[in-house]
């Protein structure tokens, strides 16, 4: 079941890091995903929240294939957790 990009503006800074959304392709709903701020500071040189939206965009589609595969396992829940041990390696 893969993720789709919903729309060039659905994301968002939240306190626990990057919020987005993506559309299962399969039935079309929508799932939230968070990329975390440890990934953003970890891996994406973004550890405050001046610097999150940025790091997200310049790193937009990596991002949501890695939430897109995460989503595939069907273990992850809701929202698809995006964190620095997914994202290693991949950007």
């Amino acid at each position: 079941m893969p993720l789709e990009r919903l729309g060039e503006d659905s994301f968002r800074a939240d306190p626990e890091g990057v919020l987005f959304g993506m559309r299962d392709s399969e039935d079309g709903r929508t799932v939230q995903c968070l990329l975390t701020q440890a990934a953003l500071a970890d891996l994406l040189n973004a550890p405050n929240t001046a610097r999150w939206l940025q790091a997200f965009e310049e790193n937009r589609e990596e991002i949501e294939a890695v939430a897109s595969d995460i989503y595939d396992t069907d273990t992850s829940g809701e929202p698809v957790h995006v964190t620095t041990a997914e994202l290693s390696g991949r950007l």
